[in-house]
């Protein structure tokens, strides 16, 4: 189908929720904490800016106190992301800790790779966490302007080995920009050679840095055009994230499908679908679009 023709079909799915809000009474898979003051990058894209800018930041206490309450009630999977990178939380390793303690089957951290040592990395393992999943936003040039910092690429590269020579489990995350989208299939043949999990390609949430920077975000249109070209064939683990079905007529994480989570940030814990805030069609989850 030619991209207009999935754009326009595009148009017209992307008009409900797909899911009614969760509530705390849903069955919950993962406990996911957001964590840390601080960013030594500041992303284009960047969901959480205004978070920090606002301060609306947990208290370590509550934190602590989620972690406990997420094992409690037969949690398996705890998360580890940021208000601003996660391994700059000065508390960062005592939550390891708590966590660790309790036995979770996983324990992930979603982190840019910034200042990371074999020996934090195996100090890390050795307290609980399993897996990572890395923030690469393209090769050098593209994920350097990107993520608005020089050196990042390489901090993440390195950080990536050290995972990978310590046996972590590693997922990566893409968020597509005008600034990387002409590297994004050079970072995917790139990775073919770590021991990548799964490899996601996200278009940005339309929240935070994205709304100050949303001339450097790419369209549907764009992304339309260009879907194709980003994922080879016969690749199994590199997958669209917050795009419609219609629009690339291949692989998403939507089809997927993602259960609901404990959430917590300064506005204290909720629960949600990863889904809840995303327009597409229900039929869109099974590749079934009724506009098709």
């Amino acid at each position: 189908m030619k991209p207009e023709a999935r754009l326009q079909r595009s148009n017209q799915v992307h008009v409900e929720s797909c899911y009614q809000p969760a509530t705390m009474n849903d069955t919950i898979d993962s406990a996911h904490a957001l964590i840390s003051r601080r960013c030594v990058n500041n992303c284009l894209f960047c969901a959480t800016a205004d978070k920090r800018t606002n301060r609306e930041f947990p208290a370590r206490d509550d934190i602590k106190r989620f972690i406990r309450k997420s094992h409690q009630t037969a949690v398996a999977n705890m998360i580890f992301s940021g208000l601003g990178e996660p391994t700059l939380d000065p508390s960062f390793e005592d939550y390891l800790e708590v966590a660790g303690g309790l036995g979770f089957d996983t324990i992930r951290v979603f982190t840019n790779g910034y200042a990371l040592t074999v020996e934090k990395a195996s100090r890390w393992k050795k307290l609980g966490l399993t897996d990572v999943l890395l923030s690469i936003h393209g090769m050098e040039s593209g994920h350097d302007a990107s993520v608005r910092r020089s050196g990042a690429f390489n901090d993440v590269i390195r950080a990536l080995q050290i995972y990978s020579q310590l046996d972590f489990i590693i997922s990566i995350n893409s968020c597509l920009t005008r600034k990387n989208l002409k590297e994004i299939r050079a970072l995917v043949d790139f990775i073919s050679t770590y021991p990548v999990r799964i490899h996601t390609l996200t278009f940005p949430e339309w929240s935070g840095n994205a709304l100050k920077f949303h001339e450097d975000l790419v369209g549907y249109e764009e992304l339309s055009a260009q879907a194709l070209s980003l994922i080879p064939s016969g690749d199994n683990r590199t997958f669209f994230d917050n795009v419609p079905y219609c629009l690339v007529e291949m692989k998403t994480v939507e089809l997927r499908g993602k259960g609901t989570v404990a959430y917590l940030d300064g506005k204290g814990e909720s629960a949600l679908r990863p889904n809840d805030s995303k327009l597409f069609h229900r039929y869109c989850h099974n590749g079934n679009c009724k506009f098709m």
